[in-house]
């Protein structure tokens, strides 16, 4: 591991030193691609919790019969995953710009499943296997399959210019 690092230190070393000499050739550009694809899949995997987790608080708010108290700590959690999202959009707008459709499709997918698995979940406390097989059918088919707006319209931030905070009653940023 500390290997790894060192090597890792000095190629960064490296690379800034020939694209200060502008040594375009002592280049391994292989290698700066591989990173940028790393660092554009890290942050696309950030957006996709966030957004995950926005989206199944918001459909467990939306569709499912919890106690006040219940539904306030989803609302205050879904607030904190949108400013996470917002962040993160105003710091990589071109992610979510050039891929929104895809992005809010595949969280979308996945927040509907953890919510029906939180769901049954809660349902299935004390009860028998059955009863939490049923509470599964009854949130898949009470939760849409795919998002009930076009992605322009989910959202109450822009990633461009004058981006505002997103309000705690507006959907998930996409």
């Amino acid at each position: 591991m500390w290997r790894a690092t060192r090597q890792a230190e000095r190629w960064h070393v490296d690379l800034v030193a020939a694209a200060s000499h502008r040594d375009l050739e002592a280049v391994d550009w292989k290698r700066v691609i591989r990173e940028f694809d790393e660092i554009a899949e890290g942050e696309r995997i950030d957006w996709l919790s966030y957004c995950i987790l926005t989206v199944e608080r918001m459909l467990l708010i939306e569709h499912y019969p919890a106690s006040a108290k219940k539904v306030r700590c989803w609302r205050d959690k879904a607030w904190l995953s949108r400013m996470d999202l917002h962040y993160r959009t105003c710091d990589s707008p071109g992610l979510v710009e050039h891929h929104r459709d895809e992005l809010l499709a595949e969280s979308w997918r996945i927040a509907r499943t953890d919510a029906i698995s939180t769901m049954a979940g809660l349902d299935a406390t004390g009860r028998s296997k059955s009863e939490a097989s049923s509470a599964v059918r009854a949130g898949s088919a009470t939760f849409p399959p795919t998002a009930p707006m076009p992605s322009r319209r989910s959202s109450a931030v822009s990633p461009r210019g004058g981006v505002p905070i997103p309000s705690p009653t507006a959907g998930p940023p996409a």
